[in-house]
């Protein structure tokens, strides 16, 4: 039963949204580290996106190890355990995002993200009522996050995939 209620809270981190120029969600508190390895699995990194990726293993002591540079558009497949979390950053202590391996081969879709500009937004459920129309003129994602570019004159809603 632990080991149940680990992989699910380790799966509800991974979907959990992350913010640029920050660590991941969890991470530093220390909640995010490797546990013992026994079962080996395979996680691919599919990078979609224009920028080159940083790869880390999130090792036992829950401190960033590099591992790799994920050029842009190419993939990058990294042998690991199921209990052994990995983060990709853009730079040294930003979060593109923190994934776990599952009981099989994983492929982790990595596009690009970029704002589309939008008159003022007023706060979450302006933003949650206005931007997934903005993103889907350009047949993308809203990501959830949006900024203030002009306070009270211009906001921007972050999409993902599409014609951006």
């Amino acid at each position: 039963m632990p080991r149940l209620l680990f992989a699910m809270i380790c799966l509800a981190l991974a979907a959990y949204p992350t913010i640029a120029g920050a660590k991941c969600s969890g991470e530093e508190q220390g909640f995010v580290k490797s546990r013992l390895g026994e079962m080996p699995v395979d996680i691919v990194f599919d990078n979609r996106s224009s920028d080159s990726l940083t790869l880390y293993w999130i090792d036992y002591e829950g401190k960033r190890q590099k591992y790799a540079t994920i050029k842009p558009r190419t993939t990058f497949t990294q042998s690991t355990f199921i209990t052994h979390p990995w983060a990709l950053a853009r730079g040294t202590n930003d979060c593109y995002g923190l994934f776990w391996p599952d009981g099989q081969t994983r492929t982790i879709v990595i596009e690009s993200l970029y704002d589309v500009r939008t008159g003022p937004l007023w706060g979450d459920e302006d933003a949650a009522d206005v931007c997934p129309g903005k993103c889907s003129e350009f047949e993308a994602r809203w990501t959830g996050e949006w900024r203030n570019v002009i306070p009270a004159v211009r906001s921007a809603c972050q999409c993902v995939g599409g014609k951006g």
